[in-house]
């Protein structure tokens, strides 16, 4: 971002704008120290290149901490969206073999049923065979 700045004798920024003034000087900072630039002057210099320098422990405006935060409890949630929906599919996957397992043993049942049927009905037909 393109801003326009004066400078005290120690190099530290005492004005800034976005629109040029008199006695401004002409500066790029990167989008994500404009902030830091911005509410906080007075930590950030310009060397004699004309480069901006602004410390990295400098502190960080609190509607950008809330930004910085939020973002990264957005990641953390897209990351744990991609896991819980993996294992939703696993589960879902899970849940159509037992499913199948599950109309295995019915089937199962239904013909062990039906021997079991036919068993005793050949038993009570050789009953009545020997009355």
């Amino acid at each position: 971002m393109i801003r326009y700045v004066t400078l005290n004798e120690n190099k530290t920024i005492d004005k800034i704008s976005n629109n040029q003034f008199d006695g401004s000087a002409r500066i790029f900072v990167d989008s994500d120290k404009e902030a830091t630039l911005i509410y906080s002057p007075y930590l950030c210099w310009v060397d004699d290149g004309g480069a901006v320098h602004i410390p990295s422990d400098s502190p960080m405006p609190a509607f950008q901490k809330q930004i910085t935060d939020l973002q990264n409890r957005l990641i953390e949630n897209q990351k744990n969206n991609v896991e819980l929906t993996q294992q939703l599919t696993q589960s879902s996957s899970d849940n159509e073999d037992l499913k199948k397992k599950i109309q295995d043993l019915q089937m199962a049942n239904v013909e062990l049923t039906q021997q079991i049927t036919a068993l005793q009905n050949s038993q009570n037909k050789g009953v009545d065979n020997h009355e």
